[in-house]
């Protein structure tokens, strides 16, 4: 018990353990707490006060009673709608023709209290948001309240399945099973009534993927500082003498890390949980995990609270498997590079196999007997699969538990025999000079080894490659979670262009002439069909944007194109938030390039060419992974952009762009896309500059880190969520 009680103490006692763990909640909670207006596309812009305003209402209403109250909600958000359409177009034939929905009875009230200008948009603030809103609530609702139908649905399907199967329409033994297993999995569960709640704060919760990575960054930090620091102090042969030897001393180490894992679980899902239900609101955790959203194919009979703590047992376990992976690599490697290496190579190997093998072939199995697979533990938790093993459908659920308990233990039992046994654990060196007079004719004048020491440093012993990693995950989070809504109105625009963009001509001039006269002559029309009417309002919505291209094109003699795209690109907000990711990487990575400097200065004083020669290569070093970070906090959006918007034009004027008709330089659009992001690179340099200055100024690498990120990040994450 003392060398587990020793072993948790100097784990939880590191400074870098306790200052990586509250980066990592820090980004974790930015992550959630600013991700949009929510973490999908069926989400977006509907405000988190609308959900916390829905749960306090339902909460007010019969359970018998929600499903109506909606959809009076929604009636009446559909008159608004036709109201507010006739006043903004000023629309002078009967309303009643376009919109038959206001000639109904019930609709009078509406349309009285809207005339009084008493109706309230307190969702949303739009009548369109509003009703988008809550028809999301009713088919959330529906499929709440539909749990026995989509019980007998399942069942009716799998029997028609199994019909087709034996009538020999569907020949593979795996299928034909797969269906008679499922069937009499879902026929085995109770049909009972399911309650409706608002349950956002749960479902968003515990899907954060970036809550996963944050949690493994933290168990894999901890399982290399478990056997790295003794590691690297030769203290191996101090321990052979202890009492049961390093067998021991390596099982209160495993210990030690299953209950970091336990922990890591808790908070990181704990704190998404908490932050999506302040943005949301909380649900009741006593009713069925079948009523929220994306669960309701769940066959396990708990409720919220009971899931959640399945879901942490459950995800501690996948944890401590990857991390096993980390501390069995540790003890076998040679030196920190092959340990990074060796790690990065077996995830990434995991992850392709992930997503190359399919879930039905004959190696299924493999594709979830995964060290990546084990992660998504609310798809073989939350659901019911069946996997493909030697032609038997295998529950999914069980296979993962199964797998992840074995992996484990198994390397649990290499990691105690490797660390007991082997006589010699310290680190092999490795000189990247002897290597280069090896291959190279010239290689007796090539000195790199005081490069290779600080590229070492930096990279590894201050755990800047872990850092870099973390940030790839992020940029790789921005580009999946950046999500741009096209309205209808920019799609014709965008087609017009396509059509009649370009440089003006009279068949340019004629074009918009003739659709301004066809566009008035509609709208002053009484006769006109009433679907027509409404198609051609949402057209001239597009050709307004086109009209204004077109008439500062022509008396500016530039080319119409589709700016939208990068209209969206040079956005203040988007900039800011791609300068905040990199400042907020940039501060922890160069943190500690020079914050111990004042311990060794007399040494590298006495070196050759003294400390000048160290700070330049330090420099030149930090300023390399400045440019590589820098391309990846830019990248997500540009990408991101590219793919929704295209890049048409970008060899015309800069001036064709609204958003730039001021600037003052006459360079085309591709010219300015270079020099922005020089110009961006250079403020990146100069921020660097004034971060490794800061922490020459520094004894502490911690201190500095917290100094850096509230003189550079904090404060352009104050402006940035102010726009």
């Amino acid at each position: 018990m003392i060398v587990i009680k020793n072993e948790i103490i100097k784990l939880f006692s590191q400074k870098s353990l306790l200052l990586l763990i509250m980066i990592l909640l820090t980004v974790n909670a930015v992550t959630m707490l600013f991700s949009g207006n929510g973490f999908g596309e069926e989400n977006y812009g509907i405000p988190d006060s609308a959900y916390k305003l829905m749960q306090r209402e339902l909460s007010e209403i019969p359970e018998n009673e929600r499903m109506q109250y909606i959809e009076e909600q929604i009636y009446a958000r559909e008159v608004y709608s036709a109201l507010r359409y006739a006043d903004e177009y000023n629309i002078d034939m009967p309303i009643e023709e376009i919109f038959p929905i206001l000639s109904e009875e019930k609709a009078q009230q509406y349309i009285e209290r809207y005339s009084d200008g008493q109706i309230t948009l307190s969702y949303t603030g739009d009548t369109v948001g509003e009703e988008l809103f809550l028809t999301k609530i009713k088919n959330e609702m529906e499929i709440v309240y539909g749990y026995k139908d989509y019980l007998d649905a399942i069942q009716k399907q799998a029997e028609q399945m199994k019909v087709s199967s034996i009538l020999g329409n569907n020949r593979d033994p795996f299928s034909r099973k797969n269906i008679e297993k499922t069937a009499q999995i879902y026929s085995s569960i109770q049909k009972k009534e399911l309650t409706y709640n608002i349950t956002e704060n749960i479902r968003l919760g515990i899907n954060g993927s970036i809550t996963d990575v944050c949690a493994l960054l933290t168990v894999a930090f901890a399982a290399l500082s478990l056997i790295c620091e003794e590691r690297e102090s030769n203290a191996f042969s101090l321990l052979r003498t202890l009492k049961k030897g390093r067998i021991g001393l390596m099982l209160c180490k495993i210990f030690t890390l299953l209950i970091l894992c336990l922990i890591s679980s808790v908070i990181f899902s704990g704190s998404s949980i908490l932050i999506c239900g302040l943005r949301f609101g909380f649900c009741d955790l006593s009713i069925p995990i079948q009523s929220v959203s994306g669960f309701i194919g769940c066959t396990i009979s708990v409720n919220i609270g009971q899931y959640l703590i399945l879901f942490a047992l459950i995800k501690t376990l996948s944890y401590f498997t990857i991390s096993a992976v980390v501390l069995f690599v540790s003890i076998i490697a040679k030196n920190n590079i092959m340990i990074y290496g060796i790690s990065v190579g077996i995830i990434g190997i995991e992850i392709l196999i992930y997503y190359t093998v399919s879930r039905l072939s004959a190696f299924g199995f493999v594709k979830y007997i995964n060290l990546f697979a084990f992660t998504k533990t609310n798809y073989f938790l939350g659901e019911y699969h069946n996997i493909n093993f030697a032609g038997n459908p295998v529950n999914l659920t069980a296979v993962s538990v199964i797998s992840m308990s074995v992996l484990g233990i198994g390397l649990s039992v290499l990691s105690v025999f490797f660390y007991s046994k082997s006589k010699n654990m310290v680190y092999s060196t490795y000189k990247l000079s002897a290597l280069l007079r090896k291959i190279n004719p010239f290689g007796s004048r090539i000195s790199s080894s005081q490069t290779v020491h600080e590229c070492h440093k930096i990279l590894f012993s201050e755990k800047g490659l872990i850092v870099m990693l973390l940030m790839a995950v992020a940029s790789y989070y921005v580009y999946t979670s950046f999500y741009i809504i096209q309205d209808e109105s920019d799609g014709y625009f965008r087609q017009l262009v396509k059509e009649h963009g370009g440089t003006v001509t009279e068949e340019t001039d004629e074009y918009v002439k003739n659709r301004e006269d066809y566009f008035e002559q509609v709208l002053n029309e009484t006769d006109t069909d009433s679907l027509l009417m409404s198609l051609v309002l949402r057209q001239k919505n597009g050709f307004d944007i086109f009209a204004e291209r077109y008439y500062y094109a022509k008396e500016n003699d530039l080319e119409i194109i589709y700016d939208t795209g990068y209209t969206e690109l040079f956005k203040i907000k988007n900039t800011l938030g791609q300068l905040l990711l990199l400042f907020a990487f940039m501060s922890i990575i160069l943190a500690p390039v020079f914050a111990f400097d004042s311990k060794t200065s007399t040494l590298i004083r006495s070196s050759k060419l003294g400390r000048k020669k160290n700070i330049l290569i330090r420099g030149a070093i930090c300023g390399v992974i400045v440019i590589f970070m820098f391309f990846d906090a830019h990248l997500p959006v540009f990408l991101r952009i590219l793919k929704t918007y295209g890049m048409d034009g970008i060899n015309s004027d800069v001036h064709c762009l609204s958003i730039l008709r001021s600037f003052p330089f006459g360079i085309s659009i591709l010219s300015y896309l270079i020099l922005r992001y020089i110009w961006l690179l250079v403020i990146a340099l100069c921020v660097m500059a004034g971060m490794l200055f800061i922490s020459k100024k520094t004894k502490s690498a911690n201190a500095c880190m917290i100094l850096l990120l509230a003189v550079f990040a904090i404060p352009l994450a104050a402006w940035w969520g102010s726009i």
